[in-house]
Order: structure tokens, then sequence, then C-alpha cells
């Protein structure tokens, strides 16, 4: 489940200068974290629970919130009327 950062990632990093993204079950340090995070694109959510990494599903608009915002548009109307 867990991935682990072992020391040939940190050797490709410090060779290439890019830091790994942050995934989803990765176990790292706090500092690790915050560093990776800190490079991570604006908007990216992260949260590092007893040093495993936890990350939301990404929640878009044309996937999540237009499907629901019709019928809470007739509910709205249903109820006004």
């Amino acid at each position: 489940m867990g991935r682990y950062t072992t020391q040939a990632v940190v050797d490709d990093v410090q060779a290439h200068g890019q830091l790994p993204p942050l995934e989803p079950g990765d176990r790292l340090t706090r500092a690790e974290f915050e560093r990776r995070y800190e490079a991570m694109p604006q908007g990216t959510k992260a949260e590092l629970i007893e040093g495993a990494v936890h990350m939301p599903s990404p929640a878009r608009f044309h996937r999540h919130g237009r499907p629901q915002a019709q019928p809470v548009g007739w509910l709205i109307y249903y109820v006004d009327i």
C-alpha cells in the first residue's frame, strides 16, 4: 500500500535537482513532506498523518459541481412553488 522513500530516490533527486511529486501513501519525515509540498503545483492538497501522505481526490466542477447544480436548481424551484 504505502511507498517508502529509498536511497535510490534520494540519489536520483540529487542527480537531477528535482523533487519527486507527493504521492498518496508515501512515508516521509515532516521536513521532507514540507519540502515536497512547497514544490507541488498551487492548489494541491496533502496532509502528513503519522508519517504517511494523504491526498484527497480532486473534485472538478465539470465532473462534480455541474451535474449536481441542475438537480439542486430543480429542488429550489420546487420548494419555491
